[in-house]
């Protein structure tokens, strides 16, 4: 239940940094409602977005997107991510090129004594990547993969 707290935090500290937006609205059709995105620059590295399924057992299953500063091809950012996975201790399950800009990743492992499976989409352009993350602990994973996957695999960058 900690981590609730704190994903509630994160989210509303990065929607007051990100600022108003105009443009059109998220749609919402399951609960009912529309909202204007807030849309600003998130820094060279920061949340641009955060969405969050029910917890269960003190976790939220989520996706995220995060802008990164990264210099170099996908290939670089392909490299650079498989070793900072490997480091952390978290075991690469899949890391592969989709094209000349975009990457999709899927690994596991424990972070803060979680036990924790991740599946990522990244998109460069320039020197920024986009990094759209589904999380889930392993025991949600088998359940929630599909849903979270097709969120992820749905992000496309303008």
């Amino acid at each position: 239940m900690k981590r609730i707290p704190w994903l509630v935090a994160l989210a509303c500290g990065a929607a007051a940094v990100l600022g108003a937006a105009a443009g059109q609205a998220l749609h919402f059709p399951q609960h009912g409602f529309s909202i204007a995105p807030l849309e600003g620059r998130a820094g060279a590295n920061g949340m641009v977005l955060l969405m969050s399924l029910s917890p269960t057992d003190g976790f939220a299953p989520n996706v995220n997107v995060m802008a990164q500063t990264s210099h170099g091809t996908i290939d670089d950012f392909i490299a650079l991510s498989k070793r900072q996975f490997t480091q952390a201790g978290l075991h690469v399950i899949k890391a592969e090129k989709l094209d000349d800009n975009d990457a999709a990743f899927e690994y596991s492992g424990n972070l803060q004594g979680r036990a924790l499976h991740w599946y990522a989409k990244a998109s460069l352009k320039g020197d920024e990547v986009l990094l759209a993350t589904a999380t889930a602990t392993d025991a949600q994973w088998p359940k929630l993969a599909d849903q979270l996957k097709a969120c992820v695999d749905s992000f496309r960058r303008d």
